[in-house]
């Protein structure tokens, strides 16, 4: 099959595209200058991988992100399919959380303008004619991703590195966690096979990040400075009734994933020195 994987450069397009390819199928990987062109060729079914999830950034560009080049790409129409990728932070202040749940903007939300563009982008996908447009709700990514800035990456490096961890919100704190394998092995089928217009791609479990960090200092023998009267960050559990009844989706433990995931960061430093570079050049 034909597949074009936008943001191919990134953790989740990249190792998406990489087994895409090692299955034998034809992957486009287009930059960001590719994206010019796009309407002039045919791009089966797409994965649009384009995001930035840090709020410090500048706003237009991350708006550009989720949105702007998304509009371009429907546009285009020419595809097979097209399979957004959202995040379950939309679920952020809900009550419950599965795909029909009411979504809301919450105005002290320091995350807000995140959630936002994701809700603006999938209701891009939805007002497409098109049943195959659909949107996947990711919950937080757990794998080998030496240049993330995000909590899980960000805490194997300084545990590893550093041998000291500090987290500013409350060990209680809890959300839910999938194994990066268990994405790329159910996107493509969600962009083939898939019957609705969107679903939640998670483990149904919500982890407390007291289990994260002891996890992490059973691979990496470290401290945690916890902050003190840290806020209780909490998500509800993430409802995968529909993927698991559609795909028999049966997501790996967390914390298994995590302890994956710092075996391949261990594996990472005995890489060239060039490749070693990259990884430490963004402790921060």
């Amino acid at each position: 099959m034909q597949f074009t994987v936008l943001g191919a450069s990134g953790f989740i397009g990249g190792r998406l595209a990489s087994r895409l390819a090692e299955n034998g199928h034809q992957v486009w990987r287009p930059s960001r200058n590719d994206l010019q062109s796009i309407d002039r060729r045919e791009l089966g079914h797409v994965f649009y991988c384009i995001g930035e999830d840090d709020v410090s950034e500048n706003s237009f560009n991350i708006a550009d992100a989720h949105v702007g080049q998304l509009a371009n790409i429907l546009k285009c129409r020419k595809f097979a399919s097209l399979t957004y990728l959202s995040s379950t932070r939309v679920y952020f202040g809900a009550l419950s959380a599965n795909e029909e749940t009411p979504l809301q903007v919450l105005p002290d939300d320091k995350g807000g303008l995140f959630g936002v563009m994701k809700i603006a982008g999938e209701q891009l996908c939805f007002a497409s004619n098109n049943p195959a447009v659909r949107a996947v709700r990711l919950s937080t990514v757990i794998g080998f991703a030496p240049k993330g800035k995000s909590l899980l990456p960000t805490l194997i490096r300084d545990a590893f590195l550093r041998g000291r961890m500090h987290v500013s919100i409350s060990a209680q704190s809890s959300r839910d966690y999938i194994a990066i394998e268990d994405v790329i092995d159910i996107l493509p089928r969600i962009a083939v096979e898939g019957k609705r217009r969107c679903y939640n791609v998670a483990s149904g479990v919500n982890v407390r990040l007291a289990e994260i960090v002891g996890v992490i200092r059973g691979e990496f023998p470290s401290e945690c400075d916890w902050q003190p009267n840290a806020p209780t960050i909490g998500f509800p559990e993430i409802n995968i009734s529909r993927i698991q009844t559609e795909f028999s989706f049966a997501p790996r433990p967390a914390l298994d994933a995590l302890v994956v995931a710092c075996a391949e960061f261990r594996r990472s430093l005995r890489l060239p020195l060039e490749i070693q570079a990259s990884v430490l050049s963004v402790q921060r």
